[in-house]
């Protein structure tokens, strides 16, 4: 039985997704729990068009806002369990924002980033057979990121990253938005990032894998 609710979380993702956006973060934990959310809407992939990403005020989502949305749940048509249907007369509404230093009572500490030893044609531990039931968010800390630009298999040029998390090397695709947006596409380069936190994501595609993404990159100086 399909439920409306409201529910208020720290948005820690905000990527791009198949000419539109994904949306994740963690429930404001007024009962005690902090769960995953990851707001969808009824497009075929679950990605949120831009004129739905906006509040009243104009002004967009970013990643550390504290918002609230009325959500339908369960989402259908998904193998992942945090999914929950935007509803459609949501509202987003923002309620505070978390600071950089608020951060670590947030972050996860898997023993390792889903099953390891699947990897695509350029990255590293990046992919795996999709897992029915499976959390598909985490948010971590790592000592060192590098960020490449550089052109994929395709010839599209794109952005990755590669880190070690308790002694696995991974080199996933980036959707950061903000990232995105803002690192120069002209020339192939390398950009070194200390104890960021990621929010890295699994996501099915067509090849019935599960692809892991780093959906969001925060460090200091983008919260400075």
């Amino acid at each position: 039985m399909m439920s409306r609710c409201i529910k208020k979380f720290v948005c820690f993702a905000r990527s791009h997704k198949d000419n539109g956006f994904f949306i994740a973060g963690k429930e404001w934990p007024d009962n005690g729990t902090s769960s995953w959310i990851r707001p969808v809407s009824n497009e075929a992939n679950g990605q949120i068009r831009s004129w739905e990403m906006g509040y009243k005020s104009g002004n967009t989502i970013e990643v550390l806002d504290i918002v609230s949305a009325k959500l339908i749940k369960p989402a259908l048509n998904t193998c992942r369990r945090e999914d929950y249907v935007l509803a459609s007369d949501n509202r987003w509404q923002r309620k505070g924002k978390l600071t950089w230093s608020d951060l670590d009572p947030w972050l996860d500490h898997p023993i390792s980033l889903w099953e390891k030893g699947y990897h695509s044609i350029e990255g590293q531990n990046d992919i795996q057979p999709v897992t029915p039931g499976v959390s598909t968010l985490f948010l971590v800390r790592v000592k060192r990121l590098d960020l490449m630009v550089k052109p994929s298999f395709c010839g599209q040029i794109m952005i990755r990253g590669r880190f070690i998390y308790k002694g696995t090397t991974y080199d996933m695709k980036v959707t950061d938005s903000w990232l995105m947006e803002g690192i120069c596409y002209e020339e192939p380069q390398t950009y070194s990032l200390f104890n960021p936190v990621l929010c890295v994501s699994l996501d099915k595609t067509k090849d019935d894998h599960y692809h892991k993404f780093i959906a969001a990159v925060l460090f200091e100086r983008r919260f400075s």
